[in-house]
């Protein structure tokens, strides 16, 4: 008889496959317990980071010497703020996040600890099913640099049956210009920018040859000429190119790109650059034919020529089969110097061009003659739509007034307004790109790709039967971006926004559709700067909206029309149970402490009732009024009290509604002695006396707990008449 020395191949197969079965039923088992030891250490460290906030607040409050630097007020504070810096934690911090402090505790916290959402409740800590900590991990990566292996060759690939192209480096984009310029038009195909790019070392006096070839010694050649131009899609994917240095005086159609036929040039950013040329000089392109051009913004650039000359584009012209497209382009700083032809942003644009949402910021203007702030020259092109610059511009020397106020420069309401494509708005022409803060506050290009904006509100919002919760500053933001979708949110918590960014909820152009229920909460010490641009105010244009038991203090807005703390415009909606508190709001025409224009139908008209106006100030040209500037068309007022404040116009001012238009009289509206129109006392209002008298409010606006969600009542630690959730 055989010793058996081993396994038969079938003993083995059999070994193999119960192995495999085993490994089957225990890997799931196995990565959900992994799963939920993550999800258990990510909650406690939620707990842990809690316990000790409060536990250095306690020890700062009584005096300890260790935390007396600690200075905690009732606020929403990301964990990064300054004044929690000398927390002394016990565990590991979360990796972002927001806690929102109220009597010396923590009221809520929304965390991300290792791609898990956790929210904090005051009691208990629970994630929540989100992909936004993934998310936002993902964009603390989006600068990482994509190593070019083979410099002066663009890397290749296939994808949706075109051919794209990637772009790498400073070599890449050299040998990119030298292709295009010896007749590779790359019709049909895509280039894409992967990395920023900066020129510092590839300047004209180094002479160097690059790539080793003649056809960019002596600098950077334009890519494309009129011979051989560029037929393709440029993808700049937001990334920055700079310190550019093109020295072609003597050349037509200069620019990064010199001549772009049937082309399409995106996302690009140009910084710290000069250009110079002949005629057609821009610094991204110096001439555009029948193409398009879009999301571009230029910073710090001298652009230098004869004529047709502009800081973005040189000239451009298009044909009735093929017209010229630019549009959502930002000028951020230039100069720019020629003899004709000169615009801020686009020298000429001439046949079948059209120009929307450009604005430029800051700009130096020399020229001979036709020089523009924006446009230099319009030729037989429409005239520019949503074209905005401000009153830093000058041309020869001379200030442009008309332009809009310094001040609105960096507010991101004022370019959402002004209709470029922001974070409020999303990438309304699916572009891929849009216009937000970048670290430092100022606005800037951003990809879609690297920054993605929510596309689902449930990742980014907790949901409470059928409201969206607002808790934090941050989670706002969030909301804005759901403001036309009809959706239901709820604010939660009382919202600071004292060193922080707003975003208007709903504009013109994405208008407010949904419920809004303020739950007696406050936002507040919010601040506007959109003084050239329509319809302002925390909710910007409403549509068939409702916004319900909000109160405001602090509230600062600059606009032109439309102008309200609250709404700028309210259309066809409902606006009710609200509180204003100490506001200033400046702008032209339609101007109120609360709304600035209401309008409605026949079938949807717009109704307000239910409002208090404690104390604000408001200024305006004209239709100016104490709670509503002008209500037209189907729009009725009821049950609103003004209390304190300062109105100043040179026509149409009224105490509560500056000027009625087709709207009926308000019903119960009333306002007191110390109401001001023009430094003049409003002697026939009710005697301030009566001012937070909970008696003599009733039946002027709604004191009754009875079958209502919102009344007015006396709030001692307040003193005064203030807005209250029933049962709350």
């Amino acid at each position: 008889m055989k010793n058996k020395k081993g396994f038969t191949l079938i003993e083995l197969l059999a070994v193999i496959v119960i192995l495999a079965i085993i490994a089957l039923v225990a890997t799931p088992i196995i990565l959900n317990m992994i799963n939920n030891a993550r999800k258990s250490a990510a909650i406690s460290t939620a707990y842990g980071y809690v316990n000790s906030v409060e536990y250095s607040i306690g020890l700062s409050d009584i005096g300890s010497t260790e935390y007396e630097n600690i200075d905690i007020k009732n606020q929403e504070y990301d964990i990064n703020d300054e004044a929690l810096l000398g927390i002394k934690l016990k565990g590991k911090k979360p990796d972002s996040g927001t806690i929102v402090i109220e009597n010396r505790k923590i009221k809520s916290g929304s965390f991300c600890i290792n791609k898990y959402k956790v929210i904090y409740d005051g009691r208990e800590a629970k994630i929540i099913n989100t992909n936004e900590c993934k998310k936002s991990n993902s964009e603390e990566n989006q600068n990482v640099v994509i190593e070019d292996k083979q410099p002066c060759e663009l890397e290749i690939e296939t994808k949706n049956n075109k051919e794209v192209y990637y772009i790498d480096s400073e070599e890449d984009l050299y040998a990119f210009s030298a292709s295009v310029n010896n007749g590779n038009n790359y019709s049909g195909k895509i280039i894409e920018l992967r990395n920023s790019l900066d020129f510092s070392n590839y300047t004209s006096e180094k002479k160097s040859n690059v790539c080793e070839t003649d056809d960019n010694k002596g600098g950077f050649i334009p890519i494309g000429t009129s011979t051989n131009p560029f037929k393709g899609t440029f993808e700049g994917n937001a990334k920055i190119i700079s310190n550019l240095q093109i020295d072609k005086s003597s050349n037509d159609s200069v620019g990064l790109f010199g001549y772009v036929l049937e082309g399409n040039i995106k996302g690009v950013i140009l910084t710290n650059s000069r250009v110079e040329g002949n005629n057609n000089v821009g610094a991204i392109v110096g001439t555009l034919s029948s193409s398009t051009a879009r999301d571009l913004l230029v910073d710090n650039i001298n652009v230098q020529g004869q004529s047709y000359i502009g800081l973005a584009i040189g000239r451009e012209e298009g044909t009735g089969n093929n017209p010229t497209n630019t549009d959502n382009i930002l000028i951020k700083s230039g100069v720019v110097n020629a003899n004709s032809y000169v615009g801020g942003a686009i020298g000429y644009t001439a046949y079948n061009s059209s120009n929307t949402k450009l604005i430029v910021e800051d700009a130096t203007i020399t020229a001979n003659s036709y020089a523009q702030p924006v446009l230099g020259f319009k030729g037989l092109a429409a005239d520019g739509e949503y074209t905005y610059y401000s009153k830093k511009v000058k041309i020869n020397d001379t200030e442009q007034t008309s332009g809009f106020n310094e001040s609105d420069i960096n507010d991101i309401n004022f370019y959402e307004t002004g209709r470029l494509d922001t974070w409020i708005g999303g990438d309304n022409d699916d572009s891929n790109y849009y216009f937000d803060y970048d670290s430092g506050g100022k606005i800037t290009l951003k990809s879609i790709n690297q920054n993605p904006i929510p596309s689902n509100i449930d990742d980014v919002l907790e949901k409470s039967g059928d409201s969206y919760l607002i808790k934090t500053v941050s989670d706002w933001k969030n909301a804005t971006v759901f403001a036309n979708k009809n959706k239901t949110f709820k604010l939660a918590n009382n919202l600071d926004f004292n060193n922080k960014k707003y975003y208007i909820m709903g504009s013109e152009q994405n208008t407010f559709k949904g419920i809004f229920k303020g739950d007696a909460n406050t936002i507040k010490n919010v601040k506007i700067n959109a003084s050239s641009v329509n319809s302002i105010g925390l909710f910007g244009y409403t549509t068939e909206a409702t916004i319900e038991g909000l109160m405001v203090n602090n509230i600062e807005i600059k606009g032109n029309n439309n102008v309200g703390a609250i709404v700028g415009t309210l259309s066809s909606s409902t606006a009710r149970y609200l509180l204003v508190d100490g506001t200033n709001i400046q702008g032209q025409s339609y101007i109120g402490t609360a709304i600035g224009r209401e309008e409605g139908t026949g079938t949807i008209p717009t109704s307000t009732n239910n409002i208090l106006i404690k104390n604000g100030i408001v200024n305006g040209n004209s239709y100016v009024g104490g709670t509503i500037g002008y209500t037209s068309y189907y729009s009725s007022n009821n049950n609103i009290i003004v209390e304190n404040a300062t109105i100043t116009a040179n026509s149409y001012a009224q105490p509560v509604l500056g000027f009625k238009g087709l709207a009926a009289d308000g019903a119960y509206t009333y306002y007191s002695e110390k109401v001001k129109i023009n430094d003049t006392e409003q002697i026939s209002g009710f005697d301030e006396v009566n001012i937070n008298n909970l008696e003599y409010y009733s039946g002027k606006i709604n004191t009754s707990t009875a079958n209502t969600e919102y009344y007015f009542n006396s709030v001692i630690d307040k003193n005064g008449v203030f807005l209250i959730k029933n049962n709350q």
